[in-house]
């Protein structure tokens, strides 16, 4: 019973860093403007979505509903477990080292999450860019990863 309820309570927090991480990565390009703010652009923004992790708690309002953002959210991860999941099929080392970095950034996001409505928005809107880019970056490696590692299998050179 001890064993279920810490299993329930790791799977718990695993899942809400997940919905975090995720949201975060869908909703991290929306801001909120006040009326008599000006904004002024030189020159239009590149903008990429990359298949990742996102936060899901007290983002700015954004134009999609919360069903689209979390189906998105949910997604965006189950993306990255994929790639991870056919790497660990290709290759056990690569796996083991992508798995790990992995873990960590969850990790920290479960830590983020759980003080994310204790901080001032400036904070939450760094911190949110923050796992947005490290989210993206890690699944990038990923799926770069698992290119590369199908590839040296095709040419002999693992």
């Amino acid at each position: 019973m001890i064993v279920t309820d810490k299993f329930r309570n790791c799977a718990g927090k695993y899942f809400f860093s997940l919905i975090f991480i995720s949201t975060m990565l869908t909703t991290g390009g929306c801001q909120q403007t006040k009326p008599g703010d000006t904004q002024t652009m030189s020159e239009p923004e590149a903008t990429y979505t990359a298949p990742a992790i996102t936060p899901g708690s007290s983002m700015p309002e954004s134009k999609m509903t919360s069903s689209q953002s979390t189906a998105s959210a949910e997604g965006s991860a189950s993306t990255c477990q994929r790639e991870l999941v056919a790497l660990s099929k290709i290759n056990q080392r690569l796996y083991a080292q992508k798995k790990a970095a992995f873990n960590e950034l969850i990790s920290s996001a479960s830590v983020y999450t759980a003080v994310r409505d204790d901080i001032t928005a400036q904070t939450k809107d760094t911190m949110d860019a923050f796992y947005k880019f490290k989210t993206q970056k890690i699944c990038s490696d990923i799926e770069q990863t698992v290119r590369q590692a199908l590839i040296s299998r095709v040419d002999g050179s693992q």
